[in-house]
């Protein structure tokens, strides 16, 4: 069956329907050229990885997203080179990089030839205004913050000023910026089968890739690009092959060449011409292309004016479905979501938050179920990919299970978006409590003032409303409820209700991995809870059990509960108790330095006489690893001169000022031993040496800013 010329009308198919003597499209021969370069590719990205994992050093990744660090930090890294050779390759060449050189895009393609094989042929999706996603995310990614840091920034927070540019291409962390499996295979998933079926072969990259929103708008600038010459007979075979949705014979009989963005100039058309009439050639840009009002095509005997096609969308739906696609992507990203400066917070903040390229394709694909669904309940008939979901007036089975799954979809989005607004005003919130850390442990402390009391109801309020069903909250994903109790711990402390403050820090431990690196200080504020409550031999069980279940071997990083432990007894006054820790913590570590210091130290100083010589004896151990350190000699002073060894004390003496000459606090030290002994010329010139000592640090000490006084914004410069 064939068209005749005249009966097109707006809206007609692109590709004209023609005889069964017309030639049949060829294989396009650049196909496995481009999967394999995009396999060898791959290939590289694993070795690199192999190569970090084996030796624990590489090259920082070589990822677009790395730049972010250059355009917020002024770090330049591999990511940076390459994200920047891409943009100026793309001006000059076109979207090469797109085609022939990203992971992504391999995946897509290869998700595309998998739904091919069972049957199915992805229809692209065409909405004009959720294009403008991928642009949007590249400003906010890459624009933003150096808006943010020259024109806002200076005004709002003067004293952090411009680092200046640095390098940093060998990196020990390589997956630092990078997710871990349990969001890399969703999003492999999601980005490449769920979206090439829903959205068609190239939807990631036309409604999700933030790169795309650059590489887009900076194709047209190419003056290299797919060009067409007179052998041309216009028989669509370059449309047909084309995985980027473009309308290839169209484009080169309007224009001459193709100017649609989207062209990632896989070179399939150019393979596949029948004349060989397309090639790659340099010229006119995209940007200066005129359409010619004649422009015809089909082939001989069958030729038809270029047809205008009507959008798949109204305007109406295009708003619809940018609107529900970009609150889709604030939902699921919650860039919006404040850094709460609170100790044990994520450095993003307490957030429900997918990586910004996974949430852009789950928002892309929501936005296009809400809309089909839209088009299920108000057309009559409605399919896809051949599935009929409403036949004349009637939703079909499938039909009802299509508005079920994006029923279920949005839901779950609005319930994120919900959890994450929450948590936005239990975090604006808590910015206004202002409260001393070290202080929400003590016996018999003052309650906060009724304001401080208002704003912690307040967030606290909040923040049990965005945490898990059944903990009294509205949220369904369990990874920020760690976080939520730790921060409403703090606000019980604060009241003084400690009871409280211990089952919400119990319930985070719980919650949270084994091996967190918060799990020593949650431990050791359960302790100064139990502490604060009075509750002792609770406290020895709870430490006791603690040190059992974190041998050094497997938790290194526990030193830092043992050395809280000990500082918790002796800030109680209970040398008892402090000693005792201090034996459990060597113990635990006999290797630990540390640890054979704080026993020391606590036997000489505060222990009976046979523990004062067992403290000296294990100074001298410390000695015999570190040797050179008078710290160590003053101890042992201490040590002799109260068990009234006058000799070994002043020796002792005398050797720590030899190893800290320039360090008046051991002059003073001997000064003092001079002095009860009745040597009273030798402790004035102790004491003098140290005065002149102490003079010159003074000295050489920066003097204070006159009251009043501008500061210089150099000097407000924050300690790095």
């Amino acid at each position: 069956m064939s068209v005749a010329q005249g009966e097109c009308t707006k809206g007609a198919i692109a590709l004209p329907i023609v005889d069964s003597r017309a030639p049949r499209v060829r294989p396009s021969r650049t196909t496995k050229w481009r999967f394999g370069v995009l396999l060898v590719i791959q290939g590289l990205m694993i070795l690199h990885i192999a190569q970090w994992l084996w030796s624990g050093r590489t090259v920082s990744p070589v990822e677009p997203s790395e730049a972010m660090a250059t355009v917020k930090d002024g770090v330049i890294n591999a990511g940076t080179v390459l994200f920047s050779l891409a943009l100026l390759s793309t001006i000059i060449f076109g979207r090469f990089f797109c085609g022939w050189g990203c992971h992504v895009l391999l995946l897509q393609d290869g998700c595309a030839w998998i739904l091919k094989k069972l049957g199915i042929r992805p229809r692209p999706f065409r909405s004009r205004l959720l294009m403008l996603v991928p642009l949007g995310l590249a400003l906010y990614m890459f624009v933003w913050p150096l808006a943010y840091r020259w024109a806002i920034q200076p005004y709002l927070r003067p004293e952090h000023s411009w680092p200046g540019f640095t390098t940093h291409f060998i990196v020990d962390d390589f997956w630092a910026t990078f997710p871990g499996l349990l969001i890399a295979v969703p999003f492999l998933f999601v980005c490449g089968a769920l979206i090439v079926y829903f959205l068609g072969q190239k939807g990631y990259c036309t409604y999700g890739c933030p790169y795309g929103g650059f590489f887009a708008p900076l194709d047209r600038l190419s003056p290299m690009r797919i060009r067409v010459t007179d052998d041309c007979e216009h028989c669509g075979h370059c449309t047909a092959v084309c995985t980027s949705n473009v309308r290839v014979h169209e484009e080169v009989a309007r224009y001459g060449m193709v100017v649609d963005q989207g062209c990632m100039k896989c070179m399939d058309c150019v393979s596949v011409c029948p004349n060989d009439a397309l090639y790659v050639g340099w010229g006119r840009p995209a940007t200066g292309a005129t359409s010619k009002l004649d422009a015809i095509v089909g082939p001989p005997g069958h030729r038809i004016p270029v047809p205008e096609h009507a959008p798949d969308l109204t305007m109406r739906e295009e708003i619809a479905v940018l609107s529900i696609g970009v609150l889709a992507l604030l939902a699921l990203n919650a860039p919006f979501m404040p850094v709460l400066p609170a100790p044990f917070m994520p450095p993003s903040g307490i957030k429900v938050s997918l990586p910004l390229l996974f949430a852009s394709g789950l928002a892309a694909i929501v936005a296009f179920l809400a809309w089909k669904s839209w088009r299920v309940l108000r057309r009559a008939n409605e399919g896809f990919h051949g599935i009929v979901l409403r036949r004349a007036g009637r939703i079909t089975a499938a039909g009802g299970a299509w508005l079920v799954l994006s029923g279920v979809a949005s839901l779950l989005v609005i319930v994120v978006g919900a959890q994450n607004a929450m948590l936005l005003a239990a975090n604006l919130a808590d910015r206004r409590i202002t409260a001393v850390p070290g202080a929400l442990f003590a016996r018999n402390a003052m309650m906060p003032p009724p304001q401080i009391v208002r704003d912690i109801e307040r967030a606290d309020a909040f923040y049990e409303a965005s945490s898990l069903i059944g903990r009294g909250g509205i949220g369904i994903v369990p990874v920020v409820q760690p976080f939520i109790d730790i921060r409403r711990a703090s606000f019980a402390a604060m009241r003084r209700d400690y009871l409280g403050c211990e089952q919400l820090l119990r319930a985070a431990s719980a919650t949270l991995p084994k091996d967190s690196p918060a799990g020593p200080d949650l431990a050791t504020d359960i302790g100064r809870a139990l502490w604060a409550q009075g509750r002792t031999a609770d406290l020895e069980a709870w430490f006791a059990q603690q040190i059992e279940a974190h041998p050094h071997a497997e938790f290194p990083w526990w030193d830092r509960f043992h050395r809280e432990r000990v500082s918790l007894a002796m800030n109680d006054d209970d040398d008892a108790g402090a000693i005792r820790a201090s034996r459990e913590w060597l113990a635990w570590d006999p290797s630990s330095l540390e640890a054979m210091r704080q026993l020391s130290m606590l036997l000489v100083e505060r222990g009976d006489e046979q523990q004062i010589d067992e403290g000296i004896a294990l100074i001298h151990r410390t000695l015999e690893i570190a040797p050179d350190n008078p710290a160590a000699w003053r101890a042992v002073a201490i040590g002799h001169a109260r068990l009234e060894r006058l000799d070994q004390t002043e020796a002792a003496l005398r050797k720590s000022v030899e190893l800290a000459p320039e360090d008046w606090r051991f002059w003073q030290g001997l000064g003092e031993f001079y002095r009860g002994t009745g040597r009273d010329q030798d402790a004035a010139a102790a004491f003098d040496r140290a005065t002149r000592l102490r003079e010159a640090e003074l000295a050489a000490m920066p003097r204070p800013d006159p009251v009043g006084a501008p500061t210089p914004r150099s000097s407000r410069r924050p300690a790095r």
